[in-house]
């Protein structure tokens, strides 16, 4: 069930459970006096952190190859050059941390829509470790990426703690 981890088409069997778990919340936020569906929302979590994410997880890390992926996919430390530097016209990035991947989706389709409109989703093999100020960094122009021995994140020497720092990098 798991076995080509390496490659993304089998994520669309799990990409159901993430909307509709999302959904739940969504509706239930909704209703006014929510109290009542708190036994339907326990089962809904339960089953959802336990018997999907735990249990997915647990595999995809055990089955995971980053030398496959990064073979595979374009890599996040690259994300400048491969989708902003030099295009025509304008470019549109949404980056969120866990921003899921179904909604995502939802967003693409509905952008769509739109025929000025030109949206697609590409996966890339993201900068390990997985820490937001580095991810950041990754999304830079960048020939260099470094972690002091404080954390700090650089970039070509350059520091990226804060937005005006980021734009300089710009």
């Amino acid at each position: 069930m798991y076995s080509r981890v390496e490659n993304l088409s089998i994520l669309k069997i799990y990409i159901k459970m993430d909307l509709h778990y999302r959904r739940f919340y969504y509706h239930l936020d909704k209703v006014r006096n929510n109290s009542i569906f708190e036994e339907l929302e326990t089962l809904v979590e339960n089953i959802y952190t336990n018997g999907y994410l735990d249990i997915i997880s647990k595999e995809f890390s055990k089955r995971l190859n980053y030398n496959v992926l990064a073979e595979k996919y374009k890599l996040q430390k690259d994300f400048y050059n491969n989708f902003v530097a030099n295009r025509a016209g304008r470019v549109i990035v949404i980056i969120s941390d866990a921003f899921r991947y179904e909604a995502v989706k939802e967003l693409v389709e509905k952008l769509n829509l739109n025929e000025k409109m030109d949206a697609s989703i590409e996966p890339q093999t993201g900068i390990l470790p997985s820490y937001t100020e580095l991810g950041m960094a990754a999304l830079l122009p960048n020939k260099d990426i470094e972690i002091s021995d404080d954390y700090r994140v650089y970039v070509d020497d350059k520091p990226i703690r804060d937005l005006k720092e980021r734009i300089a990098i710009l």
